[in-house]
């Protein structure tokens, strides 16, 4: 099956989160995916302004500026951005060295020019989101340091941008996959 059919079903079919011991490179993406969409959506939620003056409970949405979820369930499943950025930290690297591994035990013959450019898109995306968390772990730190509403703002910034690269990657393949089709059926008609 394509990657792009498989992220396609990602997006309409969400599984949980794969941790089997040795996870595929399909599902080391996924993990990315999920990691990075539970991290937007937990900088979402934590408010704008920090008046407690505690980030690091701020951060964990467990301090008095941040409102206690309408469903308890939903609490427990809250792992704060502190712990969402370190997994995401840890699956963004595992997804470098997937990678390195998929490339190194391809054969001649199955190293294809379709599946090079997938792989490049793949590792493109996870050098920008790794950059991201990089970046995000700054501005946390910053954050935990001083305290600032600045500081905050800044991570929720750069933390909404996780969103764009993902549909930028999701878009990527799609129009990959879109001018491969289209090479095959003019090759189908001129032979």
């Amino acid at each position: 099956m394509k990657l792009l059919d498989k992220l396609e079903k990602l997006f309409r079919h969400q599984p949980k989160r794969k941790i089997a011991e040795h996870p595929s490179l399909f599902d080391r993406l996924r993990n990315v995916f999920f990691d990075a969409e539970s991290l937007k959506r937990d900088l979402q939620r934590i408010p704008s302004f920090c008046r407690c003056e505690d980030a690091i409970a701020h951060l964990e949405d467990r301090c008095s500026c941040t409102k206690p979820p309408a469903n308890p369930a939903e609490a427990i499943r809250r792992k704060g951005c502190l712990a969402q950025l370190e997994t995401l930290e840890l699956d963004v690297k595992s997804l470098h060295q997937s990678l390195q591994r998929h490339r190194g035990d391809l054969r001649p013959e199955e190293q294809t020019e379709e599946l090079q450019r997938e792989l490049s898109l793949i590792e493109e995306f996870a050098d920008r989101i790794g950059g991201i968390v990089e970046e995000l772990r700054d501005h946390a730190a910053d954050f935990g340091v001083s305290c600032s509403n600045e500081a905050l703002q800044k991570l929720k910034k750069r933390g909404a941008e996780i969103e764009k690269y993902s549909t930028e990657f999701f878009w990527s393949l799609m129009k990959q996959d879109h001018a491969q089709k289209t090479r095959r059926s003019s090759q189908k008609g001129n032979g």
